[in-house]
């Protein structure tokens, strides 16, 4: 009888590779994971972006960098339109070394941004190829009037809202409108596929990369208070991914981590995905935590993401991502 028990006990564990307690199989998981990435094909999401940077060098360091700098741009400056060298010096190039040399203080960083998007391929093995995009607006919080970077004119970036002038409608879908602050009417249009718009918003809830057949099952933890599935596989740049799996939001992830490389542990990013929200039948976080380390394991990099408002599945007109870029040249 004893034998017959065991024996029994042991196929049902082979039939569920999670184990006999679970409701799901391994198979199952993996295949409801993948479906997930494919839930979210188009749409439109307004986030506030917080980015905080740590120290990259030391204050003798950063004194000692600008010092060389100014150094080197007095060697080769020479005297136009009224202003010396000792003007040049004190009214621009110093306070522009010290505001971009700020980027290598500790340093937070706030944006906003409203991006519409379309998906070619949400199935791909990699992040979900791009259609269209386009990131209408980013803007960092104001600067007083008095600061020294608000009276250096040549310091900083302006991102703009494209809008068509007679019908209001956000346009040049797939690139990023820009302006350098001191030339307001040279207006730059260029793509950028990487560090703006969607790249970061396919992924959020989803894995980064398909999760494959031959992934295996870790246990079960806790994450902000849900039961979640988790799963770890090798990805395509050779790094070891972890992803925690909540059945209960449509088999989204509430954590995502990868490490430096296949031998190691050390943990390279981790995503957090928190405060899920449904959009009709699409499930999203609306809040984002993402953590950057160095190699040493310290943290390098930590933003949060919070989202104001989000539709998706859109159905576009035909030609709405499309731009006269004539339209936007100076």
């Amino acid at each position: 009888m004893y034998r017959i028990v065991l024996t029994l006990a042991i196929i049902l564990f082979c039939f569920n590779p999670l184990s006999n307690a679970e409701d799901i199989s391994l198979d199952e998981l993996i295949r409801n994971v993948n479906k997930a990435r494919m839930t979210i094909r188009s749409g439109e999401i307004h986030t506030e972006s917080t980015e905080e940077n740590t120290a990259k060098k030391t204050e003798e360091e950063i004194a000692a960098s600008i010092q060389k700098d100014i150094e080197e741009e007095l060697k080769t400056y020479i005297p136009h339109e009224g202003v010396d060298v000792e003007t040049f010096k004190n009214d621009y190039l110093i306070p522009n070394l010290k505001y971009n040399y700020n980027r290598e203080r500790r340093h937070t960083v706030i944006e906003h941004a409203t991006t519409l998007f379309q998906i070619e391929d949400p199935n791909s093995d990699f992040f979900p190829k791009l259609y269209h995009y386009k990131l209408t607006l980013t803007k960092s919080p104001g600067l007083s009037l008095d600061s020294e970077p608000a009276q250096n004119h040549h310091a900083g970036l302006i991102y703009l809202l494209a809008f068509d002038t007679q019908n209001q409608v956000r346009l040049e879908i797939g690139t990023i409108l820009s302006s350098r602050s001191h030339l307001p009417n040279a207006v730059q249009i260029f793509n950028d596929n990487q560090y703006y718009g969607y790249g970061h918003y396919s992924l959020w809830g989803r894995p980064l990369f398909r999760v494959p057949d031959d992934a295996k099952y870790i246990g079960k933890e806790t994450v902000d208070d849900a039961e979640c599935y988790v799963i770890t596989f090798p990805n395509k740049f050779k790094q070891n991914v972890s992803i925690w799996v909540d059945k209960s939001i449509g088999y989204c992830i509430r954590k995502f981590e990868s490490t430096v490389n296949l031998e190691s542990d050390q943990i390279s990013f981790r995503w957090e995905f928190k405060n899920y929200q449904k959009y009709k039948d699409v499930w999203f976080p609306t809040n984002t935590e993402e953590t950057y380390y160095k190699n040493d394991g310290t943290i390098r990099r930590r933003g949060k993401v919070k989202v104001t408002a989000a539709l998706f599945n859109v159905d576009f007109p035909e030609d709405f991502f499309k731009i006269d870029r004539n339209f936007y040249r100076p």
